[in-house]
């Protein structure tokens, strides 16, 4: 018998969540607070012209089995850049340089022998670990222990002894000390190398797969919008409903067990089943009557978490920016691009970034799309997007917004202003989602683009909350399919697809409605 089911918010994991289920026969609507559906995951024209990835950048994370049980082939039709190099700029003008299929990277710079060797041991053993781990981010009741495991079988024991309890800065001291390989290791972490986990999050950023080819990702031509696109297809094809403009004001219930939503506009709608796409800490600290979650469970969301997340700034550019660095790299304005200081002041930003201060010279990942994707920025026009790493999720105590996010707008053209003189010049707009739009625009109370860090404490079962299990909560009926769930942040829809499998796994097993 086909169960009404409600899915709250249209991110790339609910509609994911939301194919799986309808096409298994089930009667699902989901309930979108914005406009537009797709979540952080959507393309639209924030400059007149331009067609800009909001917020997500790159395709990689998606996985194989869902793109391939879905049917949502067609994405590798836009793919765009995965043979373009990555290049790390150094302080001084100094520079390294990592193309597909090669080896051995490219140094501007002197190094030790044993610092060379150890540096491509160390992303050697992170690729093959992480193809080592992917098949495990789309199961259902993965363990710590058993990711671990994992990787002692592939021979790499001091990797697999320190993947949860590890800090990347100290991990990679067993394997290199020049200070400058130190630096570029430590910026490709999105969560502070001073952290414990954070080795896991390199290879978790190493499951990447693009139409076979493992550690790789790219740029999609249209955008990243193009992924929820297609989900949005799929899933008006199979039957779901898509409600946007309609936040959700609670979730109702009955003797302890969903019954349903309540919209903001008082509307009400009945349904057996509530998945919330939301991040947990939303899920139960707003949309539940506080008698209704267990004390466990309150305790928790009182416990303070990283104030620790990231910015992106987007610019319009009347002309390409010259970086002299990159003048002599074959294909590196198509390229991944990471700019980052010292070692020293990478320990001083993540320091900055605890104490709620925006760092003075912070890590930027730039993407200049329209050297991949003509539809990105009108003829002769270009497009720059920035990553900002380690931004405190509010600014010295004030919650970000549109007036004190120039700061980070600021922050960014002083940093490529070093790397490039002309920058400034080529500016036409700007604008920025800081942790703060993030909260305000897309209802994410933590300020994390991924709901909760990827750090130790957040990993695999304890990314759960107390009394949960993977998708499952105590409130009967209801499931959690976002990023705050295993295996967790990125484009993968690995969230959306174990909770939908779990969800039609209790249906099977219990024949009732869920």
């Amino acid at each position: 018998m086909p169960m009404q089911i409600a899915i709250i918010g249209a991110g790339h994991n609910g509609l994911v969540c939301a194919v799986y289920l309808a096409r298994a026969g089930h009667k699902v609507t989901i309930f979108e607070k914005n406009e537009k559906p797709g979540g952080l995951c959507i393309t639209e024209p924030i400059f007149p012209g331009f067609n800009v990835s909001t917020v997500s950048g790159y395709f990689g994370m998606f996985r194989d089995e869902v793109i391939n049980d879905l049917g949502l082939e067609e994405v590798y039709d836009h793919v765009r850049g995965i043979d373009s190099p990555s290049i790390t700029l150094l302080p001084d003008g100094k520079s390294i340089v990592s193309r597909p299929g090669t080896e051995a990277d490219e140094f501007s710079f002197d190094l030790k022998e044993e610092d060379r060797a150890g540096w491509q041991k160390f992303w050697h053993e992170i690729n093959v670990a992480g193809v080592a781990i992917g098949p495990y981010l789309t199961r259902i009741g993965v363990t710590q222990y058993e990711l671990q495991k994992v990787l002692e079988s592939e021979g790499f024991i001091g990797l697999g002894s320190r993947l949860f309890d590890g800090t990347l800065l100290d991990i990679i001291d067993s394997y290199f000390s020049d200070p400058l390989l130190r630096a570029a290791a430590c910026a490709t972490s999105w969560e502070l190398p001073t952290r414990k986990g954070t080795i896991f999050g390199c290879i978790y950023g190493a499951t990447t797969s693009v139409n076979g080819r493992n550690n790789s990702s790219a740029y999609l031509k249209g955008g990243m919008g193009v992924v929820t696109d297609l989900l949005v297809r799929e899933a008006l094809a199979a039957g779901v409903e898509i409600r946007t403009n309609a936040p959700v004001q609670s979730i109702m219930t009955k003797d302890r067990a969903v019954a349903g939503v309540k919209l903001m506009d008082g509307t009400e709608f009945e349904a057996q089943s509530v998945v919330s796409n939301l991040d947990p800490r939303a899920t139960f600290g707003n949309l539940l009557e506080e008698k209704l979650v267990p004390m466990g469970i309150r305790t928790h969301l009182k416990t303070p978490i990283p104030p620790v997340s990231s910015a992106k700034v987007h610019f319009a550019l009347s002309e390409m920016p010259v970086f002299p660095v990159l003048e002599s790299i074959e294909g590196a304005y198509s390229g991944k691009i990471l700019i980052t200081p010292s070692i020293e002041k990478i320990i001083q930003s993540a320091d900055d970034a605890i104490a709620g201060k925006l760092p003075e010279e912070p890590v930027l990942s730039l993407c200049f799309a329209s050297q991949l994707d003509e539809t990105a920025a009108p003829p002769g026009k270009h497009l720059l997007s920035v990553d900002v790493h380690y931004v405190p999720v509010t600014n010295e105590a004030d919650r970000w917004n549109d007036e004190n996010a120039q700061l980070i707008v600021d922050r960014v053209v002083k940093t490529l202003e070093k790397h490039a003189p002309d920058f400034v010049s080529t500016i036409e707009a700007s604008t920025v989602v800081s942790p703060g739009h993030l909260q305000s625009r897309f209802g994410i109370v933590t300020g994390h683009g991924s709901h909760l860090p990827m750090t130790a404490e957040y990993l695999v079962e304890r990314r759960r909350m107390p009394y949960c299990g993977q998708h499952t909560t105590p409130i009967t009926k209801l499931y959690m399919c976002g990023a705050g769930s295993y295996p967790g942040s990125g484009v993968s829809g690995a969230p959306g697809r174990i909770c939908a499998k779990t969800i039609l796994s209790i249906i099977k097993q219990k024949k009732e409605m869920v």
